[in-house]
């Protein structure tokens, strides 16, 4: 099935430039020039509007782009039903998530479709949030599982689960500790005084986490300009130097427990993320796609 045409379009839509979407297909740009060229003439309507900095969509292409993506996801499609039909092989579901997380959402998922649908193979691709995202946007995965501040993509469906907030912890011999011991699981903890916390040492996420440009914004928008000592990319880590008094620092509520000698502190208004799992919005669902839908979403509920 030649779908070279679509596959151009949505390069052209994604890179938003004839250079990059030539450097990302692999061709040269004047070949891909020529292309454009060739099929705004055979359809007689402009599909983009050339500027110094990329190319706009008319919405003639935004049309052309939307199609593009709907037969390029019924090739898929159809190439995965008639493999199974026509060979003895499985039905592949590619998810991605993060070595942590990720990972444990994956394996109660292998286990429940090596009971429910054994002709389905499940692959994990590590991939922290941000990577996951655009993997899933390109086709590389299937579906991701992460969290965010902000589940409203325009061109992937999420499915969402419950709201998880993230408190900010200080652990005993800093200033603002107190003692944490009386506290009840879900009692209202004190507000964060940026004051207070200003010339703290932080335990800071870097990028790669999800909540970490959501906390930046955050922080912007309180003047607070934190002191960062250390970063790292998994959140476990993040919890355990807060915990052994290295720093302050954001965790999950749900990660924090009254026994251990860690004072909570809430922000205003509560900063909340939520767990997702992605997959593009354009995405022919199979049989075994739905099940993964359903059983995933009840997972992410119960959290």
């Amino acid at each position: 099935m030649d779908v070279r045409s679509q596959t151009y379009m949505i390069a052209l839509a994604e890179q938003g430039s004839l250079q990059n979407a030539a450097r990302e297909l692999g061709i040269s740009q004047p070949a891909l020039s020529a292309w454009l060229n060739n099929l705004e003439q055979e359809l007689d309507v402009q599909l983009v509007i050339r500027n110094r900095s990329g190319i706009i969509l008319t919405p003639a292409g935004r049309l052309y782009l939307e199609g593009s993506r709907k037969m390029i996801a019924e090739r898929d499609r159809f190439y995965r039903e008639a493999k199974l039909i026509s060979t003895s092989d499985q039905e592949i579901i590619r998810i991605g998530g993060t070595p942590s997380g990720g990972t444990r959402i994956f394996a109660r998922m292998y286990k429940h479709f090596r009971n429910a649908m054994p002709s389905v193979t499940l692959q994990f691709t590590e991939c922290y949030n941000r990577d996951m995202l655009e993997l899933v946007r390109k086709g590389k995965i299937d579906f991701g599982v992460g969290s965010t501040s902000d589940p409203d993509f325009p061109d992937l469906e999420c499915i969402i689960g419950t709201r998880n907030e993230l408190i900010l912890l200080i652990p005993e011999g800093f200033s603002g500790y107190y003692d944490p011991s009386g506290l009840a699981k879900d009692a209202q903890f004190p507000t964060v005084d940026f004051e207070m916390i200003r010339d703290l040492p932080f335990i800071m996420p870097s990028e790669q986490v999800s909540f970490c440009e959501a906390l930046n914004r955050l922080f912007e928008q309180a003047g607070y300009n934190p002191n960062i000592i250390f970063r790292s990319s998994n959140t476990g880590a993040i919890a355990a130097m807060i915990k052994a008094g290295n720093g302050i620092g954001v965790i999950q509520r749900r990660n924090f427990s009254p026994l251990e000698q860690i004072a909570p502190y809430s922000f205003d208004p509560p900063f909340i993320v939520n767990p997702i799992l992605a997959y593009r919005k354009d995405r022919v669902l199979s049989k075994a796609d739905k099940e993964l839908i359903r059983f995933q979403g009840e997972y992410l509920k119960s959290l």
